[in-house]
């Protein structure tokens, strides 16, 4: 007998739901964190990247490591998902159509909700000026310029901030 698992379409990509990888992810070990985010979901990470091919590649290279990855192809998308999702990461890229990046950083630090969660930066922009905006809008805990960072490096760092 066959049983198909169930999957939910987010900003066109077919997310496989995986119930089993939801023991595995945990960010906020701050109760009073927690209590002002009641609905964050601590085992998910919203992936923001407009690159169809690393998207897949991060996706899955983080799902094999047992956590549970959304995808948003921009800014806009992105901004809609965090309406009702509270992940427990937001790995964002700078470079995106329509709203960038910095845009969308903006307005997370500026939700008294959202204002909380872990973001790492992957983007190919590595110049000065670049990190010290991201610096300055706050709550970044990493960026990691694309073109010198190998993938299980950044899959390393996720896990870590995923304990």
């Amino acid at each position: 007998m066959l049983i198909e698992k169930p999957q939910v379409s987010i900003s066109s990509v077919a997310i496989e739901l995986r119930k089993d990888s939801w023991d595995n992810c945990k960010v906020f070990e701050d109760s009073d964190t927690m209590g002002a985010m009641a609905n964050v979901s601590e085992k998910q990470i919203l992936l923001i990247e407009d690159d169809r091919f690393l998207s897949s590649l991060l996706k899955n290279r983080l799902e094999k490591e047992g956590l549970f990855v959304v995808l948003a192809e921009d800014g806009a998308a992105a901004l809609r998902q965090l309406e009702t999702l509270r992940p427990g990461l937001i790995m964002l890229d700078i470079i995106l159509p329509g709203q960038s990046g910095f845009e969308v950083l903006e307005k997370i630090r500026s939700d008294i909700q959202m204002k909380d969660i872990p973001i790492i930066i992957t983007s190919n922009l590595g110049q000065e000026e670049d990190m010290e905006r991201v610096k300055k809008l706050g709550g970044v805990v990493e960026y990691f310029v694309k073109a010198r960072t190998p993938i299980d490096d950044l899959v390393k760092r996720v896990k870590e901030l995923c304990r």
